[in-house]
């Protein structure tokens, strides 16, 4: 803990609550906690004996965060993970597969505030746009990180980090720009130090693969309905709220100027590194021009070249450095060059020679064979040294006191801000005048306020204080914190009827239902979130049917949602969970959506045992019903009924209900409230119209679905046969049909195991291409039937960064679910 005199006398506990809880304005105002001091971190970050595992959490598991994990978890004599947490966690006990008993979050906020002693680090593999907050968080909280890259997404938010890290000189902090710890780049430094590399004055790079956004045409965000449970609001954290898309997800944040950094901010990063790292010594442009093609407000450009324009300095002369990317946007080669230069790669344009660059840290040579022998030969080239480790091993090394962190926030956030000064670029084209100084563009005022990024949203503005930021359940109030609000009054001002028909009359403090046409309810106005609700209902004996609804949705004459049953029959099913127009008995009992009739009946039986004689017949029965989050329990004259998690709605209106028999009244009485304030999960009105969620995967290593892949040909999208993971699987044609993803990543080269998913009825074999080389051919034996899935592995050689692996059918060919990478 720090020994900072003005909380020296605080608890670790009371520390932790103050800075959790403390508004940022008395936090860091006159005689806040931090007041006349640099901001440091709540706990002294840790560095770890070497004798000790170093504690992680993991804040983004899937796709990209899954790769990680693998990569790290090859160190294991020297991490253990602790933590998880993602948005796209679907169900309240969720697991990572391989890591039993690692307790899961949707929210990371929640995640520090529960377990933040028992955490020395922290991975985070998220969309770009939420990388500065959770680094921040991280930071606070003294927690070393290791944050892929970029390292944040807008100007303003690398200058912040640069300031906290000055704050916390002991957080290690490494960008995952692997390629900074690999051999090339080491290469690179030794040449500009041994003055092999001098006097450059044009550089050229360029990434001109498709990317995910290539032949997009939006002019707006697409909008539809996250699955069931998926954290969306937590997912949008600071940026404007935008409706959920599967454009959105998945890594297709990167298309989106709000959300992500473009083929610069992915690809920039590994192409760039060493030539900005050593040669430029991380000197940001005084002037960005960007040529432009098929340009758009919402997403990145079909392709661009941007010319940074940098001044001389310590005997460097000024160099223009330009960036291509665009299917076939290539920069010109080099004169005495002939053939295609390749998809990624950078030129460095030295006074007589030119040095040819790839990505990921791979080796730099030069293009003119003759030249390279005539320096060797005069023993200029000097050797190249070995890395003493890979990125991965480099941070926990850095942890551990073993090595220095390899790109630390002093290299990673001006090579970022360079790529975010081109992103601003590829927004609005011309010729941009940029004063680093004060990381102001000065001849553009729109361009300018880009630098900062979107609006914040209402809340998230604490981490520009920088402070960290209480999680959703932090928010939810106590019960015992909060009084009782009454529902009833003379007029029953707080309730609507939204059906033509149907009466309800206040009677010395109770409300009486009838009808004369049919089933009705009367709803609140007011919706609710997270509350505590208490109602007594008095029935006709063994007539009628009723219920409370609770987080229900209203339209003219139409009711949907949740519904805790009032059963007067001798089913005995009062206290039981009812999806009123919509699932119907879903869980508790579970009638309608039971897999099988014999888990219906077991299910049912279960119910009565425990709540078949809560109800009484002819009296005034009490209903208490609690909702937190996605928990909802229902009680029954003090008899708990019901006690499931379900997120189909997380807020809506409080109902009574007639059943619609004429003639009888149903009465109510004591309807009360406590309000425990919105806290949980964005809401949707329709959920039930929410796509499926994707199936978790079944197979070990890095995970790419066929349903994902990048390109396909005379093949299709399904999900008619069951037993496929994530959200369907690809059916091949006839032969040629081929699936092929062209993102596959591999940090270092070497041998890979492909393992792929399929069903097919008979045998149907296909070539395997990777990197447009035929490599072999896969069997894909028959599996006896199109519902039995089976595995095959191939073994293959990938290089250094990105490879491209393409499934092409010799005949007709199989349905292929997914390709695991290890």
């Amino acid at each position: 803990m720090s020994q900072n005199k003005s909380i020296a006398r605080l608890s670790r506990r009371s520390v932790l609550k103050t800075i959790l809880y403390t508004p940022p304005i008395l936090m860091f105002g006159q005689g806040g906690l931090f007041a006349d001091q640099d901001v440091r971190p709540l706990f002294e970050p840790r560095q770890i004996p070497r004798h000790r595992k170093i504690r992680t959490a993991v804040i983004g598991v899937y796709n990209r965060g899954a790769q990680v994990i693998g990569e790290f978890n090859r160190f294991q004599d020297q991490i253990e993970f602790v933590a998880f947490a993602d948005v796209a966690f679907l169900e309240h006990d969720a697991s990572v597969r391989g890591f039993a008993g690692v307790p899961c979050f949707q929210d990371y906020r929640e995640m520090f505030e529960q377990l933040h002693e028992q955490i020395d680090a922290v991975i985070i593999a998220t969309p770009d746009h939420a990388h500065f907050p959770q680094i921040v968080h991280s930071m606070l909280l003294g927690k070393h990180v290791y944050v892929e890259k970029p390292i944040a997404q807008n100007v303003y938010e690398c200058r912040l980090l640069e300031k906290m890290a000055k704050g916390c000189p002991g957080v290690i902090v490494q960008m995952g720009n692997q390629g900074h710890s690999g051999s090339g780049t080491l290469q690179f430094r030794e040449w500009v130090k041994a003055g092999l590399i001098q006097n450059v004055r044009k550089i050229d790079a360029w990434m001109t693969n498709s990317r995910r956004w290539h032949g997009w045409t939006d002019t707006s965000y697409p909008e539809a309905i996250p699955p069931v449970g998926f954290e969306w609001d937590v997912w949008l954290m600071r940026r404007p709220f935008r409706p959920y898309s599967e454009k959105l997800v998945d890594g297709n944040w990167r298309c989106w100027y709000e959300f992500g950094c473009g083929a610069m901010g992915d690809w920039g990063a590994h192409i760039l590194d060493a030539i900005h790292r050593y040669y430029l010594n991380s000197a940001m442009p005084y002037e960005i021009t960007t040529k432009l093609i098929g340009p758009s407000d919402l997403i990145y450009p079909q392709g661009s070249v941007i010319t940074f324009r940098f001044r001389g300095e310590n005997g460097r002369p000024p160099v223009e450095l330009s960036w291509y990317d665009g299917q076939g946007n290539n920069p010109p080669a080099p004169s005495g060059v002939n053939g295609n230069l390749g998809n990624v790669g950078s030129l460095v344009y030295c006074e007589d020679f030119v040095v040819r660059g790839t990505s990921h840290g791979g080796h730099y040579r030069l293009l003119s064979g003759e030249k390279t022998r005539e320096l060797q030969e005069a023993g200029r080239i000097p050797e190249t040294p070995r890395p003493p480790s890979n990125h991965y091993q480099n941070f926990l090394n850095a942890c551990q006191g073993i090595e220095p962190v390899s790109s630390p926030i002093a290299v990673a956030a001006p090579l970022t801000e360079l790529l975010c000064l081109g992103c601003v670029g590829q927004r609005f084209g011309g010729t941009l005048r940029y004063d680093a100084a004060s990381a102001e563009i000065t001849n553009h005022p729109q361009a300018n306020a880009m630098l900062k990024g979107p609006d914040v949203r209402d809340g998230w503005q604490v981490y520009d204080r920088p402070a960290v930021m209480k999680s959703k359940a932090a928010q939810i109030k106590a019960p015992e914190d909060v009084p009782w609000e009454n529902l009833i009054d003379e007029s029953l001002s707080q309730w609507v009827n939204p059906y033509e028909w149907g009466r309800a009359q206040a009677v010395n403090g109770e409300v009486h239902l009838t009808t004369d046409r049919s089933k009705w309810f009367l709803m609140t106005k007011k919706a609710y979130a997270n509350f505590v609700f208490e109602g007594e209902i008095l029935m006709p004996v063994n007539e009628g049917n009723s219920g409370f609804q609770f987080r229900s949705q209203m339209a003219k004459n139409r009711v949907w949602g949740y519904q805790a049953e009032v059963d007067t029959s001798d089913r005995k099913w009062s206290g039981g969970l009812y999806d009123e127009g919509r699932r119907m008995w879903f869980i508790s009992p579970n009638r309608d959506q039971a897999g099988t009739p014999a888990q219906r009946d077991a299910s049912i039986a279960e119910f009565r045992a425990r709540a078949g004689d809560c109800f009484k017949q002819g009296q005034w029965n009490t209903y208490r019903i609690v909702c937190i989050g996605s928990h909802i329990q229902i009680y029954v004259n003090g008899i708990l009924t019901t006690d499931i998690h379900d997120a189909m709605d997380l807020a809506g209106h409080i109902g009574i209900q007639h059943h619609g028999e004429r003639g009888l009244v149903y009465k109510f009485r004591n309807l009360r409230i406590k309000d425990l304030g919105v806290g949980g999960e964005l809401y949707y009105p329709h959920r039930e119209n929410a796509a499926v969620a994707a199936i978790p995967s079944k197979m070990d290593g890095a995970i790419y679905e066929a349903e994902n892949a990048n390109r396909m040909n005379d093949a299709q999208v399904a999900d008619n046969h069951t037993g496929y993971q994530g959200t369907g699987f690809v059916d091949f044609g006839g032969a040629g049909s081929f699936v092929e993803w062209d993102n596959v990543l591999a940090d270092q080269a070497g041998e890979f195991t492909l393992t792929f998913r399929y069903a097919a009825s008979d045998d149907r074999p296909c070539n395997l291409l990777v990197n447009g080389e035929q490599v072999g051919r896969i069997p894909f034996a028959s599996t006896g039937n199109w519902t039995t899935w089976q595995t095959v592995d191939v073994k293959v050689q990938f290089r250094t960064g990105r490879n491209a692996v393409r499934v092409v059918a010799v005949g007709q060919g199989p349905n292929l679910d997914a390709m695991a990478v290890n």
